[in-house]
């Protein structure tokens, strides 16, 4: 079948296990965090606050930003599992979920870089969080140059 776990290269199928792996997380995360926010306690680990605190305006972005981060994360983990257990229709869904997940990141790091959360002792927690994304970026440069084909050929980079 195509675009199951036993058709893909072993890059592939480590890069799609990670992403559902890190996305599962996520979902814990996100939810612990979405619980800090709303019993006015803030957040710490992974988003640390700027020196001082985050400000109303940012923990409302925060919070905006994390339920919808959510909603792709379940959707991530359900269409990324379902892809690796042999629903190869369920592709493009997983890809959509890869797409905004990098642009949530983006969005993320571009808001506490500018608030300057990314300043002082906490600045490990974001590199440490942007670290463990490359993955996910690498995942959507391999989909995307290998064209969606799962099984490996002689063509350049097929094999990934």
């Amino acid at each position: 079948m195509r675009g199951t776990l036993m058709n893909m290269s072993p890059v592939r199928r480590l890069l799609w296990l990670w992403f559902v792996a890190f996305q599962a997380v996520h979902i814990g995360i996100n939810v612990r965090g979405l619980a800090q926010m709303t019993s006015g306690r803030g957040i710490g680990f992974p988003a640390p606050p700027p020196e001082g605190s985050w400000t109303e305006q940012a923990l409302a972005f925060l919070m905006a930003m994390a339920l919808v981060d959510l909603a792709n994360a379940a959707l991530s983990v359900a269409a990324g599992t379902a892809l690796l257990l042999g629903r190869a229709s369920l592709r493009p869904l997983a890809l959509i979920g890869v797409g905004v997940s990098i642009y949530a990141a983006l969005v993320f790091d571009l808001a506490t870089w500018w608030s300057g959360a990314w300043r002082g002792p906490s600045s490990w927690s974001y590199v440490a969080i942007n670290a463990l994304f490359v993955p996910v970026v690498t995942l959507l440069a391999i989909e995307t140059l290998s064209g969606g084909s799962a099984e490996t050929s002689a063509a350049p980079g097929a094999g990934l």
